[in-house]
């Protein structure tokens, strides 16, 4: 009996060990630039109590490692499927187009995050705090433009002024277009 206790206490631990040890679940993310968004992407359940007709869970995801020499810094827009959600009764192309406008808006600033980290003179002594600084910054004014965005366009119902912001869109992240890349290497001045 004592021997199953032993085989059973360290089968218990097997298990405990491989379930902690199991690398977390990798959330699926749709990052920006590898396609324009559909309907499917949307795959949350939409509150029932909620008066809009879909919600768009986009954010900048970023890390940067550095020696004293080099920083590499990666800025990437991403869109999580999981946590976005559309009533499908709701749906249209022009409410679609509106949830991608949500999306571009987040590139538009990680572009303005990436020119802002490129333009400033970054030593080994300060990348961490402009990072963060930039980075808190950049998340604030995104928040905003994003807030002023959906009050402008009654959230895609004011189609005059969604088509007006949809070319600003478009012009903003042209004139940021040479900011595109995800990943800097930035070398870090003495």
């Amino acid at each position: 009996m004592k021997s199953l206790r032993i085989i059973v206490l360290a089968l218990c631990a097997v298990v405990l060990c491989a379930w902690f040890a199991a690398p977390p679940k990798k959330q699926e993310k749709i990052v920006w630039g590898e396609r324009l968004l559909a309907w499917t992407d949307f795959k949350a359940k939409a509150p029932a109590s909620s008066p809009n007709s879909a919600m768009s869970m986009v954010g900048v995801e970023s890390a940067f490692e550095s020696d004293h020499a080099i920083a590499l810094i990666d800025i990437v827009s991403v869109f999580y499927p999981a946590q976005s959600w559309a009533k499908m009764q709701d749906t249209s192309q022009n409410l679609l187009q509106h949830e991608q406008g949500h999306f571009d808006i987040v590139e538009i600033f990680a572009r303005k995050f990436r020119k802002k980290l490129l333009e400033t003179n970054l030593t080994s002594k300060n990348i961490q705090q402009k990072y963060e600084q930039f980075f808190a910054s950049m998340n604030t004014e995104k928040d905003k433009f994003q807030e002023l965005y959906d009050k402008e366009t009654n959230f895609s119902r004011n189609k005059e002024k969604q088509a007006q912001w949809n070319a600003r869109i478009a012009q903003e992240l042209t004139d940021l277009e040479q900011y595109n890349n995800t990943t800097l290497k930035i070398t870090l001045q003495k």
